[in-house]
């Protein structure tokens, strides 16, 4: 039988007033500091990527955990649905936007979803880390990449597997923040440089290269996934399959 801790209702609320926090956070920014809505996004999306990270510490249960994405997604649905109608009164791009950024937190809650179910429910908790990576590696490499490459990109990728509006210089921002962030984690689980360099590099150049091709705002579901995903299966080939 199921039963729900103290622990477990505190961290439904918990995660669902970060989120609030975080919505908070990002208006207040943009409509009393003037600051632009491509600023508060990345805000936005550096805050979110801890959301995994703290369900992994505030909940007893992962079933639980999954509980205050579940419910967002409920709301963003019917936000999306409020957002058909009001598109007869605004114009057609203003719509466009509003509906894609609703799709893309959509989107991010179920990669969350996805993550916390995989390596923590069906592998355990001692692989918990690996849902933190993708989420983390997501908020900071997709931030930097859609920064620096709104703003220094100048090299568009030629061929047609890559989104037109992506940048050399953003993939190699999101190669080099994704590292930093996989390395430290895994070196202390790992704790032998040239295995955790190995992974890290390659967990990098797999996030870059999926950010990179993924379209439409589909790199907020697919980023953090890969980024999960290639660092588990490397470290089961190159850690766990030789002890």
């Amino acid at each position: 039988m199921i039963e729900i801790t103290i622990r477990d209702l505190l961290g439904i609320v918990g995660v669902v007033f970060f989120f609030l926090f975080v919505v908070l956070v990002t208006e207040i920014a943009r409509k009393h500091f003037n600051i632009p809505r491509l600023f508060t996004r990345k805000i936005s999306n550096v805050l979110l990527g801890f959301s995994v990270p703290l369900s992994v510490n505030l909940f007893s249960n992962w079933y639980f955990a999954l509980i205050p994405f579940l419910l967002v997604n409920l709301i963003l649905f019917v936000l999306m649905s409020f957002s058909d109608l009001d598109s007869l009164k605004r114009t057609e791009q203003t719509s466009i936007e509003k509906k894609g950024l609703i799709v893309q937190a959509i989107y991010f809650q179920v990669a969350c979803v996805v993550l916390l179910s995989y390596f923590w429910g069906f592998l355990g908790v001692d692989y918990s880390y690996f849902a933190c990576l993708g989420s983390l590696s997501w908020g900071f490499g997709d931030t930097t990449a859609g920064v620096l490459g709104t703003i220094y990109g100048k090299k568009k990728y030629p061929y047609r597997i890559f989104d037109h509006r992506k940048t050399v210089e953003g993939s190699i921002s999101m190669f080099i923040i994704v590292f930093l962030v996989v390395l430290p984690v895994l070196e202390s689980v790992i704790q032998t440089l040239s295995i955790t360099l190995l992974i890290s590099l390659s967990t990098a150049f797999a996030g870059a290269l999926i950010e990179a091709v993924s379209r439409r705002g589909l790199d907020t579901l697919t980023v953090p996934l890969s980024i999960s995903c290639a660092s588990y299966w490397l470290f089961i080939l190159l850690v766990q399959n030789r002890s």
